[in-house]
Parts: C-alpha cells; sequence; structure tokens
C-alpha cells in the first residue's frame, strides 16, 4: 500500500468520524456508563446478613439511611423524631435525609415492575445508579466547558479511579450529593451560556432544584455554593456581569433560598451563619443588587457616587458597600460573639483540617491529608498532569490580557506555593511550620494583593486618559479555575474532602492530556504526530505490567477491590444481632461507644444512647468518662439510669480506640488520657528455665504519666521496651509437666541509657493473677497471635497501663471481672477470641445486663446533667 492510499485511508477515517462524531461519542459515553454499573455491581451477592437473608449496606453511616428508607417505604414519609437515637431525647430528622426518600421511592417505582425488587436491594443498587447518573452529568458539563474529547475522558477516570470509589459503592449520602453537584453545574453553566433570558430563568430554577435536593442530601453540596457565589463575585469586581448573569443567579438564588427557608429545612439562624453556604451566597447576590443600584440615573448622577467611580471600580464599590451593612447589621441584630463565630468559621475553611475539639481529633475522616497523599493516592502521573492542566488554564485565562506575562508568572508561583506548602507532616512544608505558613498565606495575600494592584492601576490609568479599562476573563476558565481553587483547598484539608477532590482532578488531568495531544497534532512533523497519538494511548491504555496504563491500572484496582468489599457489619456482628433481637426486650437500650449506633439500631433493632450522628457531644464525654474509663463500677450507674440503658456493649475494637475515648472522656488535665500496644512474643529470647519458661515480649510503650520509683522520677513518655512472663511448671513423680503456673511478670523500662526490671500488679493468662507487691501498677493480659496458619495462644501481649488497669473497660472486657451491677449475657470469645489475627487486632463482642441496685434513683439536678445536650464547661472539649 503506497503513501498515497494510506493518505486516501486515513482522510475517509477523519471524514468517518467527523461526520458520525455524536453517535461515536453517545457510543463511547455508554461503554463508560456501563463499566460504571459492571464494576461497582461486582459485590452485590456479598451484602446480606446470613441470620436474615435480606440484603444490608457495606459501611455503617449508610445503615442509618437504609433503616428511614425502610419507613418511607412502608409509611410513605419519615417521622418527625427519631426515638431510636440519643435516647430519651430522640433526634429531630427534617434535614438531610433525601437519600432514604431516593432509595424508597426507586424501589416503589421498580417493584411495579420487577416485584421481587426489595428496599433492601435498592438501597445496595442505589450507589451504582448515581455513580451513573453523576458520571453523565459530569460528561454534560465537561463538554460544555471543553469539548466531548476531555468530558468522555473525565468520566472514564471518574468510574475508574480507586480514590472515588470506596463512596460510590457505599449506600451513604455522599455519591448522591455528588451526581446533584454535576447536575446543578451542568444547568448553571446551561442558563449562564444561554443567550435567551426564558433559558437563562427556566435552567436557573432547573439549577436550584438540584441543589435543595442537593443541601438535603449532603454537606458536600456546599462546593457549588462556593463556587458559583465565587465565580459572580469575580465578574461583579471586574465590571463584566452581563444580563445574563443577573438573570441566572438572581433566579438560583432566590428560588433556591425561598424553597429552603420557607419548607423549614433552613432556619435564619443557620441562614445568617452558615459560612460555607447561604451567607456567601447571600453577601454575592446583595453585591449584586448594589452594582445595579449604581446604574440607576438618579444614583449614578449622584455628585458623590460619581467621585467615587472615578477612584473605584463600579464592582469594588457596590462590595464594599454591601460588606460595611452586613457587618453592622449581623453586630447589631445577633451581636459581636456571633460575628466573631461567624468569622472564625469562615476562616477555619483554610484551617490544617476543620479539626478543633477533642471528638473531632478522634474521627478518622478528620484526618490532614497532604499533596504527597495526592501522589501516593491517585499516582503521580494524574497529579502532575492536573498540576499541568491548571497552569495551561491560567495560561488560557490570561493570555490576552495587557502584561500577561507577569500576571502569569505571579498566579503559577501563587498556585504552585499554595499547593506544595502542605507537602508532607514529616517535612517542612507541613502546614503548621514558619515556612508552610508563609507559603499558604502569602500565596494568597500575593495573589489576591497583585491581582488588585493590577486592575486598580489599570482601571485608574485609564480614567485619567479618559478611556474605559475592563478585563474580559473566558467565563469558562475562570470557572473552572475557581472550583480548582476551592477544591485545593478541601483536598489539603481533611481526608473525608478527598473523595470530592477525586471528582475534579480527573477534569483537569483529562484537559491537560487532550491539550498536549492536541499540541503535538498541530506540529508539522508526521512522525511526532503519530508518536503523541500512540503514547496518549499506551499511557491510558498500556495492559502490559511494564508501566501499565493508567486507566488498565485503575480499572483493574477497582474490580478486585469492588470483588472482595463485604458489608463491615460483617458475620460476628450479624449473629450479635441475632441473639440480641430474639434475647432482649424491644424496648431495651443500649450504650456503646458511638461509633457502632447505627448498626445496634438497624442490625440489632434496639435504641441507643450515642451513634455517629454525634449529635450530642456531652453524651460521648460521659460514655468515655462515666462508662469506658470509669475506675469503679458504680460510676456508670447515674449516667446509664438516666438514660434507661438496659445493656453495655463492648467489642475488641476499643482496644485501638482506647485512645480516643480516654482523651475524650478526660478532665482538663487529661486524667484518663492513655492507650494500648501490642507486644510480640520475641522466640529467640524467650528461653526454657530449669523449671519452667521465660516468656520475653517486646515492643515500645511511651508511659502515660510520670512514674516515680526509688525516688526518681521517670517522666511520662519514657519508654517501656518489653514483658517478662515466668511460668513454673509444675510435675508429677515421673518428671511430667503436669500444670504451669505463673509468677509475677516484670516490665522493661528504658530511660536515658539505663534499663530496669521492674514488678507488675498483674498478668492475665487464662484468668487473671494478681500480686500483693509490685513496683509498677500496671499489667499484662496474653493473647493469641496468628500469623499464616500458625496459632501461638501466648503469642502476644498487651500491656496495660496502671490508668487503664483502673478501668472498667479493661476490668469488664479484658480481664472478665465479675460486676455485681453488670451481668456478662453474651460474650462470642470461644469464636473471636481477643487476639492478633496475622497483625490485625480482633476480639469477642460482649454484652452485659446492667443491674441497678434497689431503691436506686437520682434527684432533678443529676437526670439534668446526665441528660443535658452542651458541655457545662467548654474546655472539657479542647486540647
Amino acid at each position: 500500500m503506497n503513501n498515497k492510499e494510506l493518505e486516501a485511508r486515513k482522510e475517509k477515517i477523519i471524514k468517518f468520524v467527523k461526520e458520525k462524531k455524536n453517535l461515536i461519542q453517545y457510543i463511547l459515553l455508554i461503554a463508560i456508563l456501563w463499566l460504571a454499573y459492571f464494576i461497582r455491581s461486582q459485590n452485590w451477592g456479598l451484602l446480606r446478613d446470613a441470620t436474615t437473608g435480606r440484603y444490608i449496606s457495606l459501611e455503617l453511616d449508610s445503615t442509618l439511611f437504609l433503616r428511614y428508607a425502610q419507613y418511607i417505604a412502608e409509611h410513605g414519609r419519615l417521622y418527625a423524631v427519631d426515638v431510636m437515637r440519643n435516647y430519651p431525647l430522640g433526634v429531630n430528622i427534617d434535614f438531610g435525609v433525601f437519600t432514604s426518600y431516593f432509595v424508597a421511592y426507586m424501589y416503589k417505582i421498580v417493584h411495579v415492575f420487577v416485584p421481587s425488587f426489595t428496599v433492601e436491594f435498592a438501597d445496595v443498587v442505589y450507589p451504582t445508579v448515581a455513580t451513573v447518573i453523576a458520571a453523565l452529568f459530569l460528561f454534560l458539563f465537561v463538554r460544555r466547558l471543553f469539548d466531548y474529547r476531555v468530558a468522555l475522558l473525565s468520566s472514564l477516570f471518574l468510574v475508574t479511579v480507586p480514590t472515588f470509589l470506596y463512596r460510590s459503592i457505599s449506600s451513604d449520602h455522599d455519591i448522591l450529593g455528588i451526581m446533584f453537584i454535576f447536575m446543578t453545574l451542568y444547568f448553571f453553566i446551561v442558563a449562564w451560556q444561554s443567550k435567551k433570558i426564558r433559558n437563562n430563568i427556566i435552567f436557573g430554577v432547573c439549577a436550584a432544584f438540584t441543589s435543595i435536593l442537593g443541601y438535603n442530601t449532603a454537606g458536600n453540596m456546599a462546593i457549588f455554593f462556593m463556587i458559583v457565589g465565587i465565580f459572580t463575585l469575580i465578574h461583579i469586581l471586574l465590571d463584566s456581569v452581563k444580563k445574563s448573569d443577573i438573570y441566572v443567579y438572581s433566579t438560583w438564588y432566590l428560588v433556591n433560598f425561598s424553597v429552603l427557608l420557607g419548607t423549614g429545612k433552613l432556619t435564619l439562624n443557620r441562614f445568617l451563619s452558615d459560612h460555607t453556604s447561604s451567607l456567601p451566597a447571600t453577601i454575592v447576590f446583595l453585591t449584586l443588587c448594589a452594582y445595579l443600584l449604581f446604574n440607576i440615573k438618579s444614583i449614578k448622577h449622584n455628585k458623590f457616587i460619581q467621585k467615587l467611580l472615578t477612584k473605584v471600580p463600579q464592582g469594588f464599590a457596590a462590595f464594599f458597600l454591601v460588606i460595611v451593612f452586613s457587618v453592622l447589621f449581623l453586630i447589631s441584630f445577633f451581636g459581636f460573639d456571633f460575628f466573631m463565630a461567624m468569622i472564625r468559621g469562615f476562616f477555619s475553611i483554610f484551617s490544617s483540617a476543620f479539626v478543633g475539639n477533642r471528638w473531632a481529633s478522634t474521627v478518622a475522616e478528620n484526618r490532614r491529608i497532604f499533596v504527597i497523599d495526592w501522589f501516593s493516592s491517585f499516582g503521580w502521573l494524574l497529579v502532575w498532569l492536573f498540576i499541568i492542566g491548571l497552569i495551561i488554564l491560567l495560561y488560557k485565562l490570561v493570555k490576552h490580557l495587557k502584561d500577561y506575562k507577569k500576571l502569569f508568572y505571579v498566579y503559577v508561583t501563587c498556585v504552585l506555593a499554595f499547593i506544595f506548602s502542605k507537602y508532607s507532616e514529616g517535612s517542612i512544608l507541613n502546614g503548621k511550620s514558619l515556612l508552610s505558613n508563609i507559603l499558604f498565606y502569602g500565596s494568597i495575600i500575593v495573589l489576591v494583593g497583585y491581582t488588585l494592584y493590577y486592575y486598580v492601576k489599570n482601571y485608574y490609568e485609564a480614567g485619567i486618559s479618559s478611556t474605559i479599562f475592563t478585563i474580559e476573563l473566558d467565563p469558562r476558565y475562570t470557572f473552572i479555575l475557581v472550583i480548582a481553587l476551592i477544591n485545593i483547598v478541601g483536598g489539603t484539608s481533611a481526608i473525608r474532602l478527598f473523595f470530592e477532590l477525586s471528582t475534579f482532578v480527573v477534569i483537569f488531568s483529562s484537559f491537560a492530556l487532550i491539550y498536549i495531544v492536541d499540541y503535538c497534532l498541530s506540529l508539522k512533523y508526521t512522525l511526532l504526530k503519530y508518536l503523541a497519538v500512540i503514547l496518549f494511548v499506551f499511557v491510558l491504555f498500556n495492559p502490559f505490567s511494564f508501566a501499565k496504563g493508567i486507566i488498565f491500572e485503575d480499572i483493574q484496582s477497582s474490580y478486585n477491590q469492588v470483588k472482595f468489599s463485604g458489608p463491615a457489619y460483617h458475620s460476628q456482628w450479624q449473629s450479635a444481632g441475632k441473639w440480641v433481637r430474639e434475647n432482649t426486650p424491644k424496648d431495651a437500650v443500649f450504650n456503646h461507644w458511638w461509633d457502632y449506633g447505627y448498626w445496634v439500631q438497624s442490625g440489632f433493632e434496639r435504641t441507643t444512647v450515642t451513634d455517629g450522628g454525634n449529635r450530642i457531644g456531652w453524651w460521648n464525654y460521659l460514655t468515655a468518662r462515666n462508662v469506658l474509663t470509669a475506675p469503679n463500677d458504680s460510676d456508670a450507674l447515674g449516667f446509664l439510669y438516666a438514660h434507661n440503658v438496659s445493656y453495655l456493649l463492648i467489642i475488641g475494637d476499643e482496644v485501638g480506640k482506647y485512645s480516643a475515648y480516654s482523651l475524650i472522656g478526660s478532665d482538663k488535665n487529661f486524667d484518663r488520657y492513655s492507650y494500648l500496644t501490642y507486644m510480640g512474643l520475641d522466640s529467640s529470647l524467650s528461653k526454657e528455665t530449669r523449671n519452667g519458661t521465660l516468656l520475653v515480649y517486646t515492643g515500645g510503650y511511651p508511659l502515660d504519666e510520670d512514674f516515680v520509683y526509688n525516688s526518681k522520677v521517670y517522666p511520662k513518655g519514657t519508654a517501656i521496651i518489653g514483658a517478662l512472663i515466668p511460668l513454673v511448671n509444675t510435675v508429677d513423680n515421673e518428671g511430667n509437666v503436669v500444670s504451669a503456673s505463673v509468677m509475677q511478670p516484670k516490665i522493661v523500662l528504658q530511660s536515658q541509657g539505663e534499663q530496669l526490671q521492674l514488678t507488675v500488679k498483674c498478668v492475665y493468662i487464662d484468668k487473671l493473677y494478681y500480686f500483693g507487691t509490685y513496683d509498677y501498677g500496671g499489667c499484662i493480659k496474653v493473647i493469641p497471635a496468628v500469623q499464616g496458619n500458625q496459632l501461638n495462644r501466648l503469642g502476644a501481649a498487651i500491656f496495660v497501663s496502671r490508668r487503664v488497669s483502673e478501668s472498667m473497660f479493661a476490668r469488664l472486657y479484658l480481664f472478665g471481672q465479675d460486676s455485681k451491677y453488670f451481668n456478662l449475657v453474651y460474650d462470642d470469645s470461644s469464636n473471636i477470641p481477643l487476639g492478633l489475627y496475622n497483625g490485625r487486632s480482633l476480639g469477642p463482642i460482649k454484652i452485659w445486663k446492667v443491674n441497678y441496685p434497689d431503691g436506686f434513683s437520682l434527684d432533678k439536678s443529676e437526670y439534668n446533667y446526665y441528660t443535658r445536650r452542651e458541655f457545662p464547661d467548654l474546655s472539657l472539649t479542647q486540647f
């Protein structure tokens, strides 16, 4: 085949693609949506409760929405107060539960055509449905901003990238919130790009209704409020407001907040104090109104206004006046404290991780993330494509402006400084160091400051020369860059925002890839064009283990992750739930650490005092202090009695969580704070003695309090590096070992090169052994360890400090001591004894029946103390 024939064939292919472009892109889109379904449907068969045969949710929080959906499916609507939560007060649930309505009515619709379709299965399927719809609207949204190629690639990345996966297969509200965000973004873009007033209003109303549904679904809808608010404000400040902007924003704002306020979904107090949604949106709306007022003849021709507008752009003047009047209004009607709390809330957006108290610091999803986490989660290539895409868009935004090169260099420098100011926790750029703060806050100040300088300087010079100066920015680029900056802030704050960051990283990465390919194809060198296309396909789809393609690797990773993702409410919980349903009264009330509330309410079908909603932090404090870490069993009775608690539940997870709830339950001086650590049996140091065995366990435990021995103080943090447990054999007349008795163990304390061996108070092996005299008041619990298929019943140990050994958790759960107030009624230790299983800590579920003394009661002040909603002293929540 000669060159002419090749060229002719190439022309035919290009012509066919151009003529069938719409058909091809929709075929590819359908394939992408099918891929989203295929990956996410792999674990549906695993999501069943073996004791009931019904489908269950994948993770914890979604269990609540399933319980609500079940009620809605049966009764048509949800009750106003959930009496199974936060007993005896209950929880008002008139807001944030649209996910349950979505699941219930999806069930009602499908059930008409498929009678075997259950509401529980609808809950399992719903995340996949929401993901498919989200990917569809992402495609439509990105196509409006760029083109169909970027849109298709963005959707493909979205449905395959592992960082987006877990929340898009769990039945929590986040994925539905993302679906509504993309729907709202699309409707807003269509409204704003339309040249017809009718379409501005119609699609503005559509955007309002999807944002209302999103607002009643998940907190991530605040992202849209910030995006559209900042985007509109930029155009006001730059005096580039068009009629379509006015119609679209006003329609969206008025419909959105009229419905939310009118239906009671948003209270006036929250409306004025929500620093991420309603308040910024309102300030932008008022600025838009003030901007329009300046165009009224009687105002425009006012001498003061005319003089003002020769010095300051109209948009700046409008914004300044609104800010001044807003501050005066808020302080006058709500007080200075309310205003300062609102300001602190606003600046917390830029702070470390939205963590301001003890409870928040113990929640995994509030953990700080850094840019290094981006690289480990997305892969270095996708992250650099995101950054390159950001830089390209910055260039395209300013390249037509006067002195654009300076502007571009300043913008790129500031954006890179902003991103990498929080590179990693272990580096100097850890978000806390002086250099890190200089880069972070300095980049914001320089970015805003230089932009203002550039704009005001040119505006003032134009006024002197009697010309009009305006900055015309492509609104598409402004819009998408606002999205990027908001997500960068979120993406270096808390891990719970990583899911949302994923959705926008894929847009910029896709844009960068397509831009680079287009640039190469525009060059004259034919070989380079072919290489660009080959490299593009190789980077994305290479199936071989060497330099595996991004998409191919993500599909494999996501598929395998879903295929083996079973329910967190696993067989151990399911069996306990079956026992509770069959052996306890239906009106029984359970107390436990807050994590498990939704499972007890749904799987056990019993009422709880606390749960994952954490509506009343004071009760978490009392559960931690008066129950789990209480030095006396009787300390728990007042709190439990006030809440009519019948049963106490503790699970092996509490070993790892001891540091969390002991922190939360401590006083101002952190009197209960401690932790539990595991030590492994060191076979090389353990040895047979003349009449027994010496077991040596090694590990590390920093002392949780100062320790005094022989008049010397060993400060908190001094390391305990090991434990020694001697076993003495009892032999019969023939020398055979009949049994082994436990001698008093020792721990090895290391301080500044000095090593001490100290006797301890107790040890638990087959039972608890106490020793009358000891050097250190802690204990050791010996537990089994499984490695591979090998079981060693003495393979590990838990070091229990003096503080922990005195807690109710240690007495009841670790050491199995009897209590006249707590009667053990359920214990699955025979199936899952507390131990290390291939490095993972697992343990039994134990349930105690609470026995109150005869005549036990509380006076009114005690009852009010135990059931109040707020902390009596806020310092108990602080570090």
